[in-house]
């Protein structure tokens, strides 16, 4: 609001009960109230890869899409076939430049994973549905991203170790999400997996402390926006 303030006339501003709401009277302002829209997005975002990398690439892509009133549902769709082919290059296993393009693919699905939303709150249509179909874009993302790490490193060095080790992980994630989706229908009106930490995790008794300090690193640690910007830095140093 400082912001708007140092930029456009104050009594423009409306500022009475929400700090986010204002009126603007002149055209030449709105790009001023969009870059204060866009910040506001962005700093309510949590893990530092996706506010100082991804949403820097996500809003300016968002703000374009928003005003050719693209569907946030469009979005996703598009997002889940990018996440699904990035497991597609990275089953390749040999190929240095397809398991790059692979990895390469799954960041740009981390980076679009963003867009949908942020089209939805600027044009006003956050939905249910769209946390539901976001939820199972992200979900389907890993997905394919596990499965073709399995294939890949079966390609590589057709090993065993790749279906049991893989497997396990692939099965022990599929029970974690498949826990998280049950206790959000328990406890939550919100169907995206986002909410899942701050309706629940926050809620664990202090008695929980020793789980409470290894989710709190956890969900850091494997936070969409870091794990796919890992798997892309070891996909280009030929470690994937």
């Amino acid at each position: 609001i400082c912001m708007l303030q140092s930029r456009l006339q104050i009594r423009n501003i409306q500022n009475e009960t929400d700090n986010s709401t204002f009126l603007l009277n002149r055209l030449k302002d709105i790009a001023v109230a969009e870059k204060f829209l866009a910040e506001n997005i962005r700093f309510a975002t949590t893990g530092p890869v996706a506010k100082h990398l991804n949403k820097r690439i996500s809003l300016p892509i968002s703000m374009l899409l928003s005003k050719m009133w693209i569907s946030p549902h469009a979005i996703t769709t598009v997002n889940i076939i990018i996440g699904l082919f990035s497991g597609v290059f990275i089953a390749d296993g040999q190929n240095y430049w397809a398991i790059l393009f692979g990895a390469f693919l799954f960041q740009t699905a981390s980076v679009a994973d963003g867009c949908d939303g942020e089209v939805a709150k600027l044009t006003f249509r956050a939905s249910r549905f769209g946390q539901f179909i976001d939820t199972i874009s992200d979900n389907l993302a890993l997905l394919s991203l596990m499965i073709g790490l399995i294939a890949g490193y079966w390609q590589a060095t057709q090993s065993s170790i790749a279906f049991w080790v893989g497997g396990s992980l692939l099965g022990s994630a599929v029970l974690t999400v498949a826990l998280m989706i049950r206790v959000m229908k328990q406890r939550s009106n919100s169907a995206s997996l986002v909410a899942f930490d701050k309706d629940f995790i926050q809620h664990l008794p202090k008695s929980y402390g020793w789980l409470l300090s290894l989710i709190g690193w956890g969900k850091y640690l494997l936070k969409k926006d870091l794990f796919s910007l890992s798997v892309l830095a070891f996909a280009i140093v030929g470690k994937l």
